[in-house]
């Protein structure tokens, strides 16, 4: 029983990348009826008040009128100009403009340009706006986490990892058990999770009465307590907090492209990183310094993308434990952390990217400066001290 409903729900996510995929990257027929042009709007819809701004593409220039058309009755409520061509050439394609932000009135629309074949998928403008994707977002980090998934009931990947390019003997054990997948893949990046935790803080702090408690701390149905974004935040919270076992030390990914083994369970992984399938995987540490176990090789100049911006998710962090949760014990550790972290990045100002194995491809983050910003603001907001509202503007 417990094998054919684990087989249901990766059925189930197997179904929900590849709609996903559509929504990303959809047919010709999804878009226009002819590969002369194509529409890309916000599928989520807009405020009635808000700009809205469209992109066309085609290979080949075009001009003249577009419309917009009530999805109901198939009329015409505007026709705005086409705005000229400005943006460089990518790919063979040269890129427009449509503006319809005079369109306030709620209902359900698409875009056509003058052939009238060239058309935009149906689109939404009402005071609805994104209400409910919030909780679809968190949904699928809940369906990414490392360590105990709750979307499949399962416990994977318990022995990441064993260490590389860190102060110990390379292959030592060290505890990177948590934290999120990246992707389809299984693999596990700071450079990704400490902005997603950051995004999450920062998203409640701007709007806490957007995020609703329905699930517990582990992602399983359920209140308590505590809103579910800060139950996720803290899920990668506490993940970097192992990647950052001590001041000189920070673990920046976990796994590498050997991962690529096609579709598979998380608890039955087949990858090998040299202690046999399903066993041990590499835990790279940030050293400042180019990195690459097969044949190619990162670019790196230091740590401060990393360290920067985990500072600033743990700044958030102290925050908001401090003041809505009444943890001070969690907001003390969050705030330790990012004063290490963020001393850190200034001792190694420059930026590390991941690493991968035997494929070209990598995170090629090549920039820093905004992370120990970004950072030192939300040092400075946590602690009130001058020096670090002088780094923020250096750093600006």
């Amino acid at each position: 029983m417990q094998d054919e409903r684990i087989q249901h729900r990766f059925i189930n996510l197997f179904l929900y990348a590849w709609i996903a995929a559509g929504i990303l990257f959809p047919s010709r027929a999804w878009s226009a009826a002819t590969d002369a042009a194509y529409i890309r709007v916000n599928q989520l819809g807009y405020f009635p008040d808000d700009p809205k701004v469209a992109v066309s593409f085609s290979r080949s220039p075009i001009n003249g009128r577009f419309s917009v058309i009530d999805a109901r009755t198939g009329k015409a409520v505007f026709s705005g100009k086409i705005q000229p061509d400005t943006a460089p050439e990518w790919k063979g394609f040269h890129y427009y403009r449509l503006d319809f932000s005079p369109v306030t009135l709620p209902g359900e629309y698409r875009l056509e340009l003058a052939d009238r074949q060239t058309r935009s998928v149906d689109f939404e403008i009402g005071d609805r706006g994104y209400s409910g994707y919030a909780e679809d977002l968190l949904a699928f980090m809940r369906q990414q986490r490392c360590g105990y998934n709750p979307f499949l009931d399962l416990v994977c990947h318990q022995r990441d990892g064993r260490s590389a390019y860190g102060p110990m003997k390379d292959s030592t054990y060290v505890d990177a058990s948590g934290g999120w997948h990246d992707a389809g893949d299984q693999l596990k990046y700071l450079i990704t999770s400490s902005n997603a935790v950051a995004r999450m803080l920062l998203a409640y702090e701007l709007y806490p009465d957007q995020f609703g408690d329905q699930f517990n701390a582990l992602g399983q149905p359920g209140a308590n307590g505590i809103p579910d974004v800060l139950d996720e935040a803290r899920w990668g919270l506490d993940w970097i907090h192992k990647l950052h076992p001590a001041p000189d030390q920070l673990i920046h990914q976990v796994a590498d492209d050997r991962d690529h083994r096609g579709w598979k369970m998380p608890d039955q992984d087949p990858s090998d990183y040299g202690w046999g399938p399903n066993s041990y995987r590499v835990a790279y540490f940030a050293d400042g310094q180019p990195q690459g176990l097969g044949k190619f090789k990162s670019k790196a100049t230091g740590v401060a993308n990393l360290a920067g911006r985990s500072a600033a998710a743990m700044a958030m962090a102290h925050r908001i434990w401090k003041k809505d949760l009444r943890d001070t014990l969690y907001a003390e550790k969050c705030l330790k952390a990012a004063v290490s972290l963020y001393a850190l990045g200034k001792a190694k100002e420059g930026y590390q990217q991941g690493n991968s194995y035997s494929a070209p491809y990598r995170y090629t983050e090549d920039t820093w400066t905004d992370d120990m910003e970004w950072g030192a603001a939300e040092l400075y907001k946590a602690t009130g001290r001058p020096d670090y509202l002088r780094d923020a503007n250096t750093y600006a």
